[in-house]
């Protein structure tokens, strides 16, 4: 717990660790997210240290996806906010498949485009449905 707020920490066994902060009632406010073991071996789980960037450009590119869930899940017309955190949360565990699933739209696992991360699996899950995957510069039109 910070101060009002609540962390809580949701992982994918051998994916991904997300720290996610809950302001008020349940609502997400903040999440960072980081490989699976990337603090498994280093002296890095201090509060500080867990709000920090991922070292890795997919998780880099993960934070900002579910930085935008995390905006659209607050905009969602939902009774509760434990529903919003629900939501959220089903979003994140469509990433179960991250190196699994190709891209919905050009069918690569790994973007072609090299934008400035480098080639990456689709790190982008459409909100309505959870389970298309794309990768960012696909998602245009």
């Amino acid at each position: 717990t910070v101060g009002s707020s609540i962390h809580i920490k949701a992982s994918i066994s051998g994916i991904l660790t997300a720290h996610i902060l809950l302001e008020g009632s349940f609502l997400p406010g903040r999440v960072v997210v980081h490989g699976w073991e990337e603090f498994m071996h280093e002296e890095k789980t201090c509060q500080e240290e867990v709000w920090c960037s991922s070292q890795h450009n997919v998780f880099q590119e993960l934070t900002t996806s579910a930085s935008v869930a995390m905006l659209q899940v607050r905009c969602v017309p939902q009774p509760r906010n434990q529903d919003k955190l629900l939501r959220f949360l089903q979003w994140l565990k469509a990433f179960n498949t991250l190196y699994k699933e190709q891209c919905s739209r050009c069918g690569q696992l790994l973007s072609s485009g090299g934008g400035p991360r480098g080639p990456l699996p689709p790190c982008w899950r459409d909100f309505t449905s959870l389970s298309v995957a794309y990768h960012r510069t696909c998602t245009k039109p």
